[in-house]
């Protein structure tokens, strides 16, 4: 029932980087309006380490949310190692 509605949401959501002392953190961030019309951020779901999402450490979570969207996934590039003698 939770992936039906998150499906169907139409609201605003990106992704942010926060920091806290000296890491950096990347989070899913939802922007609406509360009951008095002002315009409030809600964290969705903290993603990790800044580090670790550009290190690709992220590609299976972002690989998961375009499935559930039904949007193609990433391609991930395998490369071979390959040793050579002379």
């Amino acid at each position: 029932m939770k992936i039906a509605l998150l499906l169907t949401y139409s609201g605003d959501m990106f992704v942010k980087i926060t920091t806290s002392g000296p890491r950096c953190y990347v989070k899913l961030v939802e922007a609406y309006r509360d009951a008095a019309g002002v315009s409030r951020q809600r964290v969705i779901a903290t993603l990790g380490r800044l580090e670790s999402v550009r290190a690709g450490e992220a590609d299976s979570l972002v690989n998961g949310l375009l499935r559930a969207a039904g949007k193609p996934t990433m391609a991930v590039e395998v490369k071979p190692v390959v040793a050579f003698k002379e």
